[in-house]
């Protein structure tokens, strides 16, 4: 066996992989609690279109990724992803009359809660942020264009985000870039800074 095949066989046993995904009504409908098989790389998700396979996806790739602003327009009631070394995220979004009141994000290491945050006065900071520094006009729920010069094309505030982070200030936003969650989230083994 030669060095780099050992050195990938330690990275495979030692790797944080997710173990379990449930999700409460998602689209205020559907009900999934999804397990990993231990041991298995692969996992495969199937169902008729609309049903949220790649909703489900997107859940992973965001929280992991803490790209925080997505489930803030996701339709769903509470969402857990469970990590094979033992921590585990939460993320609960209540609505009152057609309104998102709050978006909790919590974690957990072994079921101790050691982190928690409302996100939905970071995302409505940014938004007004969004408006009146960058002179963006929202046209709808989560989409807005240019003010000047005026563009056709349509701006979601992730793209808003990737394009502008530099000019945000990253300090005033504790759980948008930096956080000390990056030794549950970072499932592939390297330190962001």
């Amino acid at each position: 066996m030669s060095a780099i095949q050992v050195l990938n066989k330690q990275e495979t046993q030692t790797a944080v992989r997710v173990k379990s995904v449930r999700i409460e009504k998602l689209f205020e409908i559907f009900d999934y609690d999804i397990e990993y098989a231990q041991g298995e790389n692969v996992l495969i998700i199937t169902g008729p279109n609309g049903f949220g396979k790649t909703t489900i996806l997107n859940v992973l790739y965001s929280l992991l990724n803490e790209k925080f602003q997505f489930f803030y327009k996701l339709i769903f009631d509470r969402i857990v992803v469970e990590l094979s070394d033992g921590n585990s995220i939460e993320v609960i979004k209540t609505i009152q009359k057609n309104e998102v009141n709050e978006l909790i994000f919590n974690y957990f290491n072994k079921n101790k809660l050691i982190e928690s945050f409302d996100y939905l006065p970071i995302i409505k900071d940014i938004i007004r942020k969004i408006e009146n520094d960058f002179e963006f006009i929202q046209i709808g729920n989560y989409t807005w264009v240019k003010r000047n010069p005026r563009s056709d094309r349509v701006f979601t505030i992730d793209d808003i985000v990737d394009e502008h982070i530099e000019y945000i200030d990253i300090d005033s936003y504790p759980h948008l870039l930096k956080t000390n969650r990056h030794t549950i989230v970072n499932v592939k083994g390297t330190r962001k800074k």
